[in-house]
């Protein structure tokens, strides 16, 4: 029945339009979150390796704990420097020319993120203390993984999407089986039938 067709081609596109508009903000979602973790996974590993281990008898030399980072985690580069500009410590790809810096306005919570144009790398500088001691650290980050796993989230969703499309596709024209059309083929074959046999019209 073209008219089963319509409606169900109509819910159809209707679900497939709402859940494609719901796709778009939840995999941006989910890419901030991916970075986020990212970040949040960073920081705390050079911090850690700033701070754990450090006594403030000793003179403050970070070069020695930033080095292995760069070979043990998903960190390309790190840069370690005072207020003033000087740089105490830089290790692997650390040059952050571009960057913008306002270490002033710095803190965890409200660090530098930038994202190269190519989405490889994740670069995060933020304002930190040792031992009382006002820091700078820039950090370059692999980021490469994260495209790979928006595209899996939406390749799982884009999976869910289809099957409730297909389900509710299939349940409407069900319905509208059960409903509409076997009641009209019902009423067509009562017809028939009685104009075959006029004289029986009452029985059909």
């Amino acid at each position: 029945c073209k008219l089963c067709w319509s409606v169900t081609f109509s819910v159809f596109l209707m679900i497939l339009a709402i859940e494609s508009i719901i796709l778009v903000p939840s995999a941006l979602n989910f890419q901030r979150n991916e970075l986020m973790r990212l970040e949040e996974r960073a920081i705390g590993v050079v911090e850690s390796a700033l701070r754990f281990g450090h006594s403030p008898q000793q003179p403050f030399s970070p070069q020695q704990r930033i080095d292995p980072l760069v070979y043990e985690t998903p960190i390309l580069g790190i840069s370690v420097r005072r207020l003033t500009g000087e740089m105490l410590a830089r290790a692997g790809d650390a040059e952050f020319p571009d960057l913008p810096l306002n270490a002033e306005a710095m803190s965890h919570r409200n660090a530098v993120r930038r994202r190269s144009a190519d989405d490889q790398r994740y670069d995060i500088a933020w304002a930190t203390a040792v031992n009382g001691d006002p820091l700078l650290v820039t950090v370059r980050t692999d980021s490469a993984h994260v495209n790979a796993a928006v595209l899996g989230f939406v390749l799982r969703i884009a999976g869910l999407v289809a099957m409730i499309v297909a389900v509710v596709t299939a349940g409407t024209m069900f319905v509208l089986y059960r409903s509409v059309l076997n009641p009209i083929l019902k009423l067509r074959r009562s017809m028939l039938a009685a104009a075959a046999k006029p004289g029986q019209a009452h029985d059909f």
